[in-house]
């Protein structure tokens, strides 16, 4: 980590020599001498000398991808440390997957500024472009999860309408909604194909009911009555007709396992 940069301003974009390792630290969420993190968000150091005004613009432009940098992994930290489902923890591993590529474009930029002290600014920003798309629209997102507690077949739904991005930003949605698919495809297998509920979070659209051999008395069907679709976590996408028959099918397959142990 450097000392307050001193910069040379020959050109309008303030080419970075001391000042660069405060910066692609910044970049990466970390805060240094040169740049301020307040309420979640970078600004450049106040006072700083050798900085003339097209560069403090540059800076503060690239401040904004250290702060969504910072917010979208706060996201995935708070979403691994504290489980909250295996859909919230799929998308949490999804967006880290994305934010890896972007730590490596940090890192490739970092080398060619550290072996090209001239490099401009705007060589760095032309070569980010994509992220200062993504992240405004990925911070949009996380932050709805978050207050709105989205999670199970109802995150699903929500980032199933999240997909249709412009095809400049779609990427990290597909990757998001991919993995939450693959989540959920695999439970509706282990529901119809072994009749079990993979789940213990209350995220899948079937659910078992533990007191209703209690609540049907003398009108208890077994099964029937022992799970029942989850209406907390209905999808948006799938047809309810749809959706009850996946029910249905698990429910033969475990009907199908009982008489399979009663021959026995």
């Amino acid at each position: 980590m450097t000392a307050i940069a001193s910069l040379n301003s020959n050109n309008c974009d303030g080419a970075v020599t001391l000042l660069a390792g405060d910066m692609f630290a910044m970049l990466i969420g970390i805060e240094g001498e040169c740049f301020l993190c307040r309420n979640g968000s970078f600004r450049v150091r106040p006072g700083l000398h050798g900085i003339d005004s097209p560069t403090s613009e540059m800076l503060s432009k690239l401040c904004t991808l250290g702060s969504s940098f910072r917010a979208l992994e706060s996201f995935i930290e708070t979403h691994l440390s504290q489980y909250r489902g295996v859909y919230c923890a799929a998308v949490a591993d999804a967006l880290d997957v994305f934010l890896d590529e972007y730590r490596e474009s940090i890192l490739k930029a970092q080398s060619l500024f550290d072996s090209h002290p001239a490099t401009p600014l705007s060589s760095l920003i032309y070569d980010l472009h994509q992220y200062f798309n993504f992240f405004p629209v990925l911070v949009d997102t996380i932050e709805e999860i978050s207050q709105r507690e989205l999670s199970g077949c109802r995150l699903l739904s929500y980032l199933h309408k999240t997909v249709h991005q412009a095809p400049d930003i779609q990427k990290p949605f597909s990757l998001l909604l991919g993995e939450c698919l693959h989540v959920f495809l695999q439970q509706v297998s282990d529901w119809i194909a072994y009749g079990t509920l993979s789940d213990d979070h209350g995220d899948f659209l079937v659910h078992r009911v533990f007191d209703s051999k209690e609540k049907r008395g003398m009108e208890y069907r077994g099964v029937w009555d022992d799970y029942d679709i989850n209406a907390e976590q209905l999808l948006d996408f799938l047809s309810i007709n749809t959706q009850k028959l996946i029910v249905e099918l698990g429910l033969y397959t475990l009907l199908l396992k009982e008489n399979e142990y009663i021959c026995m």
